[in-house]
């Protein structure tokens, strides 16, 4: 009797599934992480084309990650992240790992990148993320020298009120300009 029930509920559910699968986006690739608090969980969030906050998680298992989303019929603006080891991370190691955005729509989408530096990540997979992948590489040696630099001060080493403090700001405002520059020529 239990045989036939659950092939039974296989019948009936079969086609249900395959079609939610059709409906769906998939999201994956591969996340190095250093060793001290390596990345063992990804998040991605965004709001729906109907205006509903969804959120999603997914494990990352030596350094992969797979994740199925709801296709969206309009494109919408998500936010991955990662997630270390340690639950109870300071503020500091969170703020440290900078999130990616990415554009859902109705494309797959492969991911290629950093847990520490997310927002550098290669990704692939419809034109919107193509191009603004494009536009994220030209900027990498920006956001990566920025990173850098305000790296002391966030950790609290250097006072943003010291002389070297102030040294370092502008030399953020610098390079900041110099990003905007880069991305108005794109």
């Amino acid at each position: 009797m239990n045989k036939l029930w659950i092939y039974f509920l296989f019948l009936t559910l079969s086609p249900s599934l395959l079609s939610a699968q059709g409906d769906s986006v998939t999201i994956k690739g591969k996340i190095t992480s250093p060793t001290a608090d390596p990345a063992t969980k990804l998040s991605v969030s965004f709001t729906d084309y109907q205006g509903k906050r969804l959120g999603f998680s997914t494990p990352i298992n030596d350094g992969s990650f797979e994740i199925k989303i709801p296709k969206q019929p309009r494109i919408v603006d998500a936010t991955l992240r990662t997630i270390g080891k340690d639950p109870n991370a300071n503020a500091l190691q969170q703020v440290m790992r900078h999130p990616l955005n990415i554009f859902i729509s109705e494309d797959d989408i492969l991911i290629d990148g950093n847990s520490e530096e997310l927002n550098l990540a290669q990704v692939k997979g419809g034109e919107e993320n193509n191009e603004y992948n494009n536009l994220r590489q030209s900027t990498a040696g920006f956001v990566t020298q920025k990173n850098r630099l305000y790296r002391p001060i966030l950790e609290g080493k250097v006072s943003a009120e010291s002389t070297e403090g102030k040294i370092i700001l502008e030399q953020l405002s610098q390079l900041g300009k110099k990003e905007n520059d880069l991305q108005k020529n794109l």
